[in-house]
């Protein structure tokens, strides 16, 4: 032990590791048709709102000529 120090100098040490399944019995694919069915399920529903939107605009402008025409046509009847 003459002549021998204890060195306390920090060490670090960095592990990685990749796996990759090689056959996940199909999980894997249908997970990804799954997600792609998802996308899709959420851009039908975009569209679909939007389709009401404008429906229920274009329904409310038409009621809003009726009413109008309406109101007009009672106005000439009371004069």
């Amino acid at each position: 032990m003459m002549g021998q120090t204890l060195s306390m100098q920090p060490m670090y040490s960095l592990g990685v590791s990749l796996t990759q399944p090689i056959y996940a019995g199909g999980r894997i694919i249908n997970g990804n048709k799954m997600a792609q069915a998802g996308v899709e399920y959420a851009e039908i529903q975009q569209r679909m709102t939007s389709a009401d939107v404008v429906a229920s605009a274009d329904n409310s402008y038409w009621t809003l000529i009726a009413v109008t025409q309406q109101i007009k046509m009672l106005e000439a009847y009371k004069r």
